[in-house]
């Protein structure tokens, strides 16, 4: 768990980070989502940048085409560039749902990378620990999704229109809300498609 200089060290370095995200600077980013090309200092002459990566870009843009246009599940965005062989950026085959989701949910995509979407915070005790496993977290700390107002945007080469990366966001959560769960016991022929016109 972390003591009182390891909180003070990581708050010192928030602040850091926070102060270099409002001055526009590149070098808090360090990773590139796909489609980019993260250009360190060195490379880029003394200004870290995102470098768009044409190949990768078109694929980016045909994903977003693929939900806010045609409608398309994730699964059938994965199950597409699995037929294309379009390779992941890591070289992998298969395309996983959450990387794909990730990628629709980037707003690095209409212009505007993001710093500060995750928001750590110290944990106590596990309610119940995984069998061998200790009841205190060794790191002390956890990630969690931080409130979109308090995102700090870098401008950075835009690939999608701001309307379509607006449209698949409410694709996305259309397709959240039909999606059947499986569910031991009943199960029924409209399951997933029925939604209550008050809690939605």
């Amino acid at each position: 768990m972390l003591n009182t200089s390891g909180r003070a060290f990581l708050e010192r370095s928030r602040r850091g980070k926070r102060h270099a995200a409002q001055e526009g600077r590149f070098g808090i980013l360090c990773h590139a989502p796909y489609g980019y090309r993260y250009v360190n200092k060195h490379e880029g002459g003394g200004e870290a940048r995102f470098e768009m990566v044409f190949d990768e870009a078109r694929v980016v843009q045909q994903v977003f085409m693929w939900v806010g246009q045609e409608r398309c599940t994730i699964n059938e965005v994965c199950r597409r560039l699995h037929q294309a062989g379009i390779r992941t950026q890591t070289g992998k085959a298969h395309w996983d749902h959450k990387t794909i989701w990730d990628r629709l949910k980037n707003p690095a995509d209409k212009g505007e990378a993001a710093f500060g979407k995750t928001r750590w915070m110290p944990v106590g005790p596990r309610l119940r620990a995984p069998r061998g496993r200790p009841v205190q977290s060794r790191r002390g700390y956890a990630g969690n999704d931080a409130p979109k107002e308090e995102w700090m945007t870098i401008p950075v080469p835009v690939l999608i229109d701001a309307a379509l990366f607006e449209a698949v966001q409410e694709q996305l959560e259309e397709n959240r809300r039909r999606a059947r769960i499986p569910e031991k016991g009943s199960r029924y022929f409209l399951q997933g498609l029925l939604v209550c016109a008050k809690c939605g």
